[in-house]
């Protein structure tokens, strides 16, 4: 047998926690960016300077 619980009606967040939610969702996705700009530099700065030692030989 089969026991059903009735749960409780779904009610949509406040107002002030959607609006956490957002800033929190545009700062991660900011912070994610400029960590990928920094890798992405870094990848380029190494590239750069390893084509120029080939250069030079």
């Amino acid at each position: 047998m089969v026991d059903h619980y009735d749960t409780p009606q779904y009610r949509r967040p406040g107002v002030v926690r959607r609006v956490v939610a957002l800033v929190a969702s545009g700062g991660i996705g900011v912070l994610t960016g400029v960590l990928a700009a920094i890798v992405t530099s870094f990848a380029i700065a190494i590239a750069v300077i390893w084509l120029t030692n080939l250069l030079q030989q």
